[in-house]
């Protein structure tokens, strides 16, 4: 019977993946991870695992764990596995038992953003345990896309329908801005009064807003313009699951009718 995990991966390559995320700077472990290669060095084992030699792990985005016994050759043998951060410097990866493999819990505690020392416990009898240090690396990805934006024109009572699509498998944080008002300053000679905008999906409306606030900080980390305090633009920030949406956006009265941008920016 294989085994899988750490037993089988000595000298081989395999995938683990999340999404990497800010966090406080006393947070060594990371709150999900993404495009990371684990490098580890086996210094004990109990039971039948082995007690020594190194491995590589790469835990892939699409949530499942492969395996490359010798590098060079195709990914194989995907095992889903799960990902969390159980304290400020601990994290723990868990993959339940296949037809070919063991369950396994990988236990990590990091001594620094990179570095850090393993415990992997499998469920078998008679028990098994493998002990050792490991060092994470990233993996260099294309950027992703982070906005969209398109300007039209609303005409009295109109509504425009742009879509968008969060793709992956993670949810995504998603800032919607209508911008109305604020286009005068840039010399748009005819800009909608007040818009609004909404987020559906189907014929569920998610989320909608009218005049935004509180929302001067992640302008700036998306690298959107800056919007006046108090102006009747719209902006809406909202966690979405991977799939298709529409961002509905209108007047806030039949009457209003003008230029409008529309932006949409994917936060993380």
């Amino acid at each position: 019977m294989k085994s899988h995990g750490l037993l089988s991966l000595l000298g081989g390559l395999a995938l683990f993946a999340g999404t990497a995320t800010t966090h406080a700077q006393d947070e060594l472990a990371p709150a999900t991870l993404a495009n990371v290669v684990f490098n580890g060095v086996v210094t004990g084992g109990t039971g039948n695992a082995f007690g020594a030699g190194t491995f590589t792990l790469v835990f892939a985005a699409d949530g499942m764990d492969y395996t490359l016994a010798t590098a060079g050759e195709p990914l194989r043998d995907p095992v889903p596995f799960v990902y969390e951060r159980t304290g400020e410097d601990t994290a723990e990866v868990s993959e339940p038992a296949t037809d070919s493999t063991d369950a396994v819990v990988i236990g990590m505690t990091f001594t620094s953003a990179t570095e850090g020392t393993f415990t992997a416990t499998y469920d078998r009898t008679p028990a098994a345990t493998q002990t050792g240090t490991f060092v994470l690396a990233a993996i260099p990805s294309p950027a992703p896309l982070v906005n969209m934006s398109t300007r039209l024109r609303i005409t009295a009572g109109g509504v425009a329908f742009p879509g968008f699509v969060v793709g992956g498998n993670v949810p995504r944080r998603v800032l919607l801005r209508a911008v109305g008002p604020e286009l005068a300053t840039y010399g748009v000679a005819l800009p909608i009064a007040d818009p609004m905008v909404s987020v559906w999906k189907g014929s569920e409306r998610i989320a909608m807003n009218d005049d935004w606030s509180d929302l001067e900080e992640l302008f700036e980390q998306v690298g959107a313009f800056p919007l006046p305090e108090g102006s009747k633009d719209a902006a809406i920030v909202v966690t979405l699951e991977p799939g298709a949406y529409t961002a509905m956006v209108e007047g806030a009265s039949a009457a209003d009718a003008g230029e409008v941008l529309v932006e949409t920016y994917f936060v993380d």
